[in-house]
């Protein structure tokens, strides 16, 4: 695989490795070198740079990205702005419901949580900060695509539905579907779609202007007797955020 001209730059060979390092995980040197196109001479060597920098570190034998980049990415105006405007209200809802508490946004197809606040059942709930999972089949990133444009519902049934369990959403009728009760009820529910016998509640967040900012959701064992006022608690904390950030 050779690179295209506009990736045979130092920058452009970068970018390729931190893409491939951000959609394996952790990748070895002569398999980065395969799915770069980049040399294992040179991928060593921008390896070497990078973990100097903090934006790569070692892995045992393989690399995998570094803390330098979610630090980074933590100084954007706009995320910092919505998890300084969110913090406080994810902590009352993680007093509240005893659950683990998520702050997400938009990562191009993929849902990326910026926040993580830990609940009784933490050990459970497979997620990090940073971490991205798929839009359709999420309670944060349903709200996503239920209040996004169009054309994000569009990329993502392109992309294709890959479920990550049985329960998954994997039809596109059934996702347009869901999408509607989203933008009816005010938030989004997934039962046992990312990991079995956990649950997440979510619901949107909104900015100046009313365009949406991210979402927010409850993680915690399916429990159904307690949807209703998980529901209204995190509708009710999505509101006060927004209204943090100058929704009207």
């Amino acid at each position: 695989m050779t690179p295209p001209p506009a990736e045979r730059t130092v920058i452009g060979k970068v970018r390729l490795i931190l893409e491939a390092l951000a959609d394996a995980g952790r990748l070895g040197q002569s398999e980065l070198s395969r799915r770069t196109g980049i040399p294992k001479a040179s991928v060593y060597r921008l390896c070497r740079d990078l973990i100097e920098w903090g934006a790569v570190e070692r892995a045992g034998d393989a690399f995998r990205l570094g803390p330098r980049l979610f630090e980074l990415g933590s100084l954007v105006p706009s995320r910092r702005n919505l998890r300084e405007a969110a913090f406080h209200y994810l902590e009352d809802l993680a007093g509240a419901t005893g659950e683990t508490v998520h702050l997400a946004v938009l990562d191009s197809l993929e849902v990326m949580y910026v926040e993580r606040l830990p609940g009784r059942s933490a050990s459970v709930v497979p997620s990090t900060v940073a971490a991205r999972l798929p839009l359709h089949c999420t309670a944060t990133g349903r709200c996503l695509l239920a209040f996004g444009p169009p054309e994000l519902l569009v990329g993502v049934l392109e992309a294709g539905l890959e479920p990550l369990t049985s329960a998954s959403i994997a039809d596109a009728d059934g996702l347009s579907e869901l999408l509607e009760q989203v933008r009816s009820a005010g938030v989004a529910i997934e039962r046992e779609e990312v990991a079995a016998g956990l649950m997440s509640i979510g619901a949107p967040v909104f900015e100046l202007g009313g365009r949406l900012a991210g979402a927010i959701s409850v993680t915690g064992p399916v429990a159904e007797a307690g949807v209703p006022g998980i529901s209204t608690a995190v509708r009710v904390a999505a509101a006060g955020i927004s209204r943090r950030l100058g929704a009207g």
